[in-house]
């Protein structure tokens, strides 16, 4: 995944946010919605931690390959 995409994905997690709001407020089930909005935040979470041990001194980049 590249930043791009990283940031599409975000983009994606707020709207779903909104929606969760919004439907919520109106006393519908929100519980898909949900599930969606998680497992785009632990995809995300995924890409930020890998390019944090990228990033770490030393680092050789296995941290991807457990993925």
């Amino acid at each position: 995944m590249n930043e791009e995409r990283m940031n599409l994905l975000i983009g994606e997690i707020v709207a779903i946010n909104e929606e969760i709001e919004e439907f919520s407020a109106e006393g519908l089930n929100v519980s898909e919605l949900v599930t969606e909005r998680n497992r785009l935040i632990v995809t995300v979470d995924r890409y930020l931690m890998v390019h944090t041990v990228k990033a770490a001194p030393g680092a050789t980049g296995t941290a991807q390959a457990s993925l």
